[in-house]
């Protein structure tokens, strides 16, 4: 009787890494476009930190040389909002890690929070400050300007280490604007349409995801059905 629910596991587990979009699918005619990547951390970092993801924002507003990177670079505080070339966008690969675009605006949407990102990013509140683990660190940064952004809609990797941390209490909606969240230093609990369920721990998610339909396990990648 368990035939029928490990076929469609099988069926449906490659239709959700079908949904991956790359870098270098990124359009190259459109005049603004926002993007939301994200890659796991280099292999050159210590073994119990690989598994861990970094988010950023790449912009463009105008022509192709006019790409800029929004994030918290490194290991230190401070926000980075530089210039990058079209190829370093669209290379499916960071530090040599695959990256994966979260979401993507182009056209007026893009426009508008482009420079809201941008403004966003020059008066964030935690730019003196950054910790690993709870955070505030990369991923707290963008997915609360996210949060901020009209139109802007993303849901970061689960193991997006300190997307969720909160100083004290945070009450909200979430960074995909479908769903709400209820975080606290220790934990934290997310439900909406685009996330699912998630249950945090000391930052680390656990949960089942709705679109498409996975499991959210510390460590490891999404396990889709």
């Amino acid at each position: 009787m368990f035939v029928r629910p490990l076929c469609a596991i099988a069926l449906l587990a490659p239709l959700a890494a079908c949904r991956i979009v790359r870098p270098s699918t990124i359009p190259q005619e459109e005049p603004y476009v926002v993007v939301v990547a994200s890659s796991r951390l280099p292999r050159t970092r210590p073994w119990i930190s690989r598994f861990a993801h970094h988010t950023w924002f790449d912009v463009k507003q105008g022509d192709e040389s006019t790409w800029h990177r929004v994030e918290v670079p490194g290991d230190g505080p401070g926000i980075d909002d530089r210039p990058v070339s079209a190829a370093q966008v669209r290379s499916d690969l960071r530090l040599g890690r695959e990256t994966r675009v979260l979401a993507l605006l182009t056209s007026d949407e893009a426009k508008s929070a482009a420079q809201e990102i941008r403004r966003l990013a020059a008066v964030y509140e935690d730019s003196d400050v950054y910790r690993p683990i709870p955070g505030p660190n990369s991923n707290t940064f963008v997915e609360r300007i996210a949060r901020r952004t009209p139109g802007l809609s993303v849901e970061l990797h689960h193991n997006a280490v300190g997307k969720d941390y909160a100083q004290i209490v945070h009450v909200g909606i979430s960074a995909t604007k479908t769903g709400v969240e209820l975080e606290t230093p220790i934990l934290g609990l997310q439900a909406g349409l685009k996330e699912g369920l998630e249950l945090h721990f000391f930052q680390l998610t656990f949960g089942i995801g709705l679109v498409p339909p996975a499991l959210k396990i510390p460590f490891v990648d999404r396990l889709g059905f």
